[in-house]
């Protein structure tokens, strides 16, 4: 049957005439048309001696000699071509005298005339299809050879095999552009998973919040530099319950760079008054965990120690907020709880909000609103400074009561603990005990000295006849009275113990209130504002209403005060300027309690995504009847430095991925010319698919395959690689920084990367491929 495939032209006329067009039985007539079709020529011509695709002239019986004899010299009969003879019998009678002559050694007729008469004697037959210009008729069920997809792959697969060691290193190579990617996409996906969790477990306790003033984020991001560049992180959070001395913050150095960076931001008023803090208040109860509102009230606490020499003495330990400036703005929208006294801080919430992001390292926490808590540092130390402040009892004493110095310094109890603090205690004294009218019942003093305290000096001090408004002027008196301190102390004030201390969990971001701090309950804060606003003090100043207003100047906290080149200022010039020019009269009103207006209002959401809403219930205000048309606008420094990460990280991500993509590129490249030496290399194997009936879109379609290969492998070795690093490099960068697990590559992202792989190297393979599939048989069977 083989032999007869390749014989399938070959006609026979038997003896009786009978003529048998075709003796293949494994081939059709359609055959014989589409192999005649080959050896003709776009106009239908039949190709010349040599031009044959196929050897359609050396299957024609050759010509009689042209003697007219035979072989042994008799005369010899007219023989037929095979054209002649294929053509049935009632056609002989049309032109009996015209003869087709093919001989491969001799033409008796031009090459042209030839053409020209087996055209007109094909179309007699029947065979149109001959002529290009018609078209082409197959049999039904008829399909053209053509080499599978599975042998392509397979050949492929076959010599990638035999080949294993080039064909990893070469998959390795390719694989080097989509680890880069991987790696690069891997560190953004971590980090933005990382800012995710921030975002419940930390970010979303950042409070966000309306204060007396809005402030620009541009600034603030400015002045978080500043703050950040001071701070350090060598906090050992130690285990053994030890008491130890801090050191001291420099003021002077933050206050130089927090200047120099807020005054190139703006600022703008807000309007808080009674009914937006009612509305505040009324705010739905699922959107937040706790609302914090801080008045402002003065604080005025005795304090009963002993000196240095073991005397024992009373002190007026108060605490009154910083009135409203650039610095206290600024550091309370921040969270350092500027506008608050250093070393008084209201608390947030409840227990249960406050504990969630501090430990009780020592006590327990207030049980009631006179009960206060210690807050350390994360070493369990608190400053000299702090310790002055309240005159707390920590100091080695000799067995006289004096204290012990040590190169200077009191030194501090042998083995001192945090429970040494716990059970001592400050004591409120309430306006009514510490005010009194001097003795021409002007203006207040305070009762114990006969001072006239800042407080009560500014408001006495306002000029009566401007729209502010104020008392008469006031004429300080100095003298001291250790009894009327020491009575209110002992009769007329109310104890604030200590029951405990706290602090500020490891890498809890939520710094409810300051290092270094004695920590109140907001029931007390409230109880307190209350208490000072019925104070006849607070009344008596209410009474000049014109010092209640504080319209005038308010509308730029700056109002020209500060010169343009403030950069150039010393930190006690500044502290004149905004001394001066920036205490805002409002602050010393809340102070004393003449107007229960808070100096601002904080919310805590439940979790980070319910910001939206409560940003939304906060700007709705204005559609209020109570806010007369005003905007309030809040802050969150959450949201300000998330938004701030996500773009350092977008953009630094994009760099990266640029830089990857260049080794990603020349992957490509390398991989393009790999198949071109592969091409090179399997010529002969060319030549012998071509000689076997391989189409010139099979030879291309076995590198195109080869190449997809390539590109998968790479993709699955770059890929996989990339999820072996991953952990690696996270627990590398997680000993340096202690952040883990920033590398994590999403599974999305691993198959998009594959996938690019394979269209990248099956692209770098199509130039060589085609090249492949245009080489020509002959000469690439030659190739040795």
């Amino acid at each position: 049957p083989e032999l007869a495939k390749q014989y399938y032209t070959r006609i026979v006329r038997f003896k009786d005439g009978s003529l048998i067009e075709d003796t293949n039985p494994y081939v059709s007539h359609a055959a014989l048309e589409e192999e005649l079709e080959e050896n003709v020529d776009e106009e239908g011509n039949l190709l010349a001696e040599g031009q044959f695709e196929q050897p359609f002239a050396s299957q024609v019986e050759e010509e009689p000699p042209t003697n007219g004899l035979s072989e042994d010299g008799t005369p010899a009969e007219e023989t037929k071509s095979p054209l002649e003879e294929y053509a049935p019998m009632e056609l002989e009678a049309l032109e009996p005298k015209k003869k087709v002559h093919i001989s491969t050694h001799k033409r008796r007729k031009t090459l042209k005339e030839l053409n020209a008469e087996t055209k007109a004697f094909f179309d007699q037959l029947g065979l149109n299809s001959l002529s290009k210009k018609k078209k082409k008729e197959r049999p039904a069920g008829f399909k053209p050879t053509h080499m599978m997809a599975s042998t392509s792959f397979g050949l492929s697969i076959k010599n990638l095999l035999s080949k294993f060691r080039r064909t990893f290193f070469t998959s390795f190579a390719g694989s080097i552009g989509i680890i880069g990617l991987a790696l690069v996409l891997s560190i953004s996906n971590g980090f933005n998973l990382y800012i995710e969790r921030m975002e419940a477990d930390q970010f979303a306790a950042i409070p966000l919040g309306v204060y007396e003033y809005n402030v620009d984020s541009n600034a603030i991001m400015r002045m978080m530099s500043s703050v950040t560049s001071l701070q350090t992180s060598d906090a050992t959070y130690p285990e053994d319950g030890s008491l130890r001395i801090g050191k001291e913050n420099n003021e002077l150095e933050m206050l130089n760079k927090v200047i120099d960076a807020f005054f190139k931001g703006n600022a703008s008023a807000n309007n808080i008054t009674p009914e937006f803090d009612a509305y505040m208040r009324n705010m739905p109860a699922e959107y937040y965990n706790a609302i914090s509102v801080y008045y402002g009230t003065r604080c005025n606490l005795v304090s009963k120690y002993r000196d240095k020499d073991g005397n024992l003495k009373y002190a007026d330990v108060s605490q009154i907020p910083d009135a409203t400036s650039v610095l206290t703005i600024a550091t309370t929208v921040l969270g350092q709880k500027g506008q608050q006294p250093k070393n008084w801080n209201q608390m947030v919430g409840d227990e249960q909000e406050m504990l969630s992001h501090y430990d009780m390292v020592a006590g327990h926490y207030p049980t009631n609103k006179f009960e206060i808590l210690v807050c350390v540092d994360a070493d369990n130390a608190i400053t000299r400074s702090f310790i002055d402040a309240f005159n707390l009892e920590v100091f080695e004493r000799d067995a006289e009561g004096k204290i012990i110095f040590e190169d200077g310094y009191r030194k501090l109890k042998e083995n001192a603990l945090l429970t040494d603090l716990i059970g001592q205690e400050i004591h409120l004294v309430l306006n009514d005990d510490y005010y009194q009218k001097d003795e021409y019942g002007n203006y207040y003093i305070d009762k114990y000295n006969g001072y006239v305290n800042s407080v009560m000096a500014y408001l006495s001090a306002l000029d009566t006849s401007g729209s502010m408004g104020g008392t008469i002027d006031a004429r300080p008196w100095y003298y001291t009275n250790e009894e009327l301190l020491e009575d209110m102390y002992e009769n007329h004030s109310i104890p604030l113990t200590i029951t405990g201390v706290i602090r500020l969990k490891k890498d809890d971001l939520s710094a409810h209130v300051s290092q270094n701090a004695l920590c109140y309950t907001p029931e007390l804060g409230e109880w307190l504002a209350d208490q000072a606003y019925n104070s006849e003090v607070a009344a008596y100043q209410r009474e000049l209403e014109e010092t209640v207003s504080d319209e005038d100047g308010t509308e730029n906290i700056f109002g020209g005060a500060v010169p343009a080149d403030n950069n150039l200022l010393e930190a006690h010039e500044v502290l004149d300027i905004m001394g001066g020019a920036m205490h805002q009269q409002s602050s010393y009103l809340k102070a004393i309690g003449a107007v229960k207006i808070p100096l601002y209002v904080s919310v805590i959401a439940k979790e980070y995504g319910l910001k939206d809403k409560i940003g939304a219930y906060i700007n709705n205000w204005k559609s209020q009847p109570e806010s007369k048309g005003e905007e309030i606008g809040y802050f969150d420094v959450g949201e300000m430095t998330l938004a701030n990460l996500n773009t350092i990280v977008n953009l630094v991500s994009l760099i990266l991925i640029a830089v990857a993509s260049i080794s990603l590129v020349v992957s490509t490249v390398m991989i393009g010319v790999i198949t071109a030496n592969s091409v090179v290399e399997r010529t002969r194997e060319i030549g012998i698919l071509r000689s076997l009936g391989a189409r010139k879109a099979d030879i291309r379609n076995v590198f195109v395959a080869e190449t997809t290969i390539l590109g998968l492998w790479s993709g699955l070795l770059g890929v996989l690689i990339t999820y072996i690093l991953c952990p690696i490099i996270s627990a590398i960068i997680g000993a340096i920084s202690g952040i883990g697990g920033l590398l994590m590559l999403n599974p999305w992202h691993a198959v998009v990367l594959i996938a690019l792989s394979l269209v990248l190297t099956v692209v770098s393979g199509v130039i060589p491929a085609i090249g492949a599939s245009r080489k020509n048989v002959v000469e690439a069977l030659r190739v040795d």
